[in-house]
């Protein structure tokens, strides 16, 4: 199985004899079969070979560079078709060396494993066509229409959806119109996925970030989580004492962060069970609830739900049974519609090892579900949004 450092490697051999511009279209015709070997477990392949680019370009300062790109469906298809005769040999040896084992059995084992493999790139849908009205307001930034731009880069994706080629999270998020807006210093930022240039990027992300300011904490306060972070992989009987140095605040945030760190003390030790980060409900019980059950508490109108409720917005849209969230905050209050304010999905370590990330395109859309819910129910409110929190291991 490959990992990144191997990808990156393979990219700098090709980058380094580069004698002109150095683009991945460039590096897939250098070494087609090699890129497409060092792809084989990858669950999202153009955006994952973008930010090695974009990194590659980034760090080494890199001025003469091109963002041509290769035939990604052709990798992919090679990719399948690569794994999927991997296993047609490994099941036919396993019936060579035993009588017990049928060799029919590689057929239908071998689809359900390019069924699994190309899980992303098998979706059919009916997808609605998205039309704006005259009056409606466009987003646009030095003369570049974002609104066009991301309309456009949807219809390409249903397309492609329709013909059973989608190729990455940004073009499957895409279908329920949700588009992917992240930092430029980001290892994902999606910038050349969606091919703008990155001063229209940086703009984008000051103006989407301007409405939901996000403060800082103290550098006191930042400095003692540090210390109690170091303490405990080093040193654990000294985070009791780390915590009492967690310095008084207006608003009660330290407060909670000392809930969250004693909780975690108390449910955690250097000689602690390794078994909880295999399993989600038992790791969301060891590691994730205490330390965030302290910022979530509930009152008279908020109301903490487990994994046993639906977001209520994916029900309304799906008509009978909506999406599970494994953690969430609801604003439930006399006979007002129930808005869901906060959602978390949480995977354990063993479930991320490989690097996929099985709950990210479930999340973005719980989200969407959640806002096009506020707008039906009347809640559409600069002041009410919804956050979502993403656990990936820990």
């Amino acid at each position: 199985m490959a990992n990144n450092n191997e990808r990156e490697k393979n990219f700098s051999k090709y980058a380094n004899q580069e004698e002109g511009t150095i683009s991945l279209k460039e590096f897939f015709q250098y070494d087609f079969d090699s890129a497409a070997h060092l792809s084989n477990d990858m669950e999202d392949i153009k955006s994952s070979w973008l930010m090695i680019f974009d990194k590659y370009i980034k760090n080494n300062n890199i001025q003469n560079f091109s963002k041509a790109q290769p035939d990604w469906y052709e990798l992919l298809r090679k990719t399948v078709v690569a794994m999927k005769r991997s296993r047609e040999t490994t099941i036919a040896a396993a019936s060579s060396s035993s009588s017990g084992i049928e060799l029919t059995s590689a057929s239908s084992a071998s689809s359900k494993t390019t069924t699994t493999t190309t899980k992303r790139v098998s979706i059919l849908i009916e997808a609605p066509i998205v039309t704006l009205r005259s009056d409606t307001e466009k987003w646009v930034i030095n003369e570049v229409n974002i609104t066009k731009n991301f309309i456009e880069y949807r219809e390409a994706s249903v397309e492609k959806a329709r013909n059973g080629t989608l190729v990455s999270i940004h073009e499957e998020l895409s279908l329920n119109c949700i588009f992917l807006i992240d930092g430029i210093n980001c290892e994902s930022n999606a910038c050349l996925i969606y091919g703008l240039d990155e001063d229209i990027w940086k703009e984008m992300i000051t103006q989407c970030d301007a409405p939901y300011e996000i403060k800082d904490l103290s550098i006191d306060t930042t400095n003692c989580i540090n210390q109690f972070a170091k303490a405990a992989r080093k040193e654990f009987p000294k985070c009791k004492s780390i915590i009492k140095q967690l310095p008084d605040d207006l608003f009660g945030y330290n407060e909670r962060i000392e809930c969250s760190l004693r909780n975690l003390i108390d449910t955690h030790s250097p000689d602690a069970s390794e078994k909880a980060t295999k399993m989600e409900s038992s790791f969301t019980l060891a590691a994730v609830d205490p330390l965030l059950l302290p910022f979530f508490k509930e009152t008279d109108m908020i109301t903490r739900k487990g994994t046993d409720s639906q977001i209520t917005g994916s029900k309304t849209r799906r008509g009978k049974v909506g999406r599970f969230a494994d953690l969430s905050m609801v604003f439930d209050f006399a006979d007002i519609p129930n808005q869901t304010l906060v959602i978390v999905e949480i995977k354990p370590p063993v479930k991320v090892a490989d690097g996929s990330r099985p709950d990210f395109i479930k999340l973005a859309n719980e989200m969407k579900d959640s806002i096009d819910n506020y707008i039906k129910e009347g809640f559409d409110d600069d002041e009410i949004f919804v956050t979502g929190i993403l656990i990936e291991g820990m």
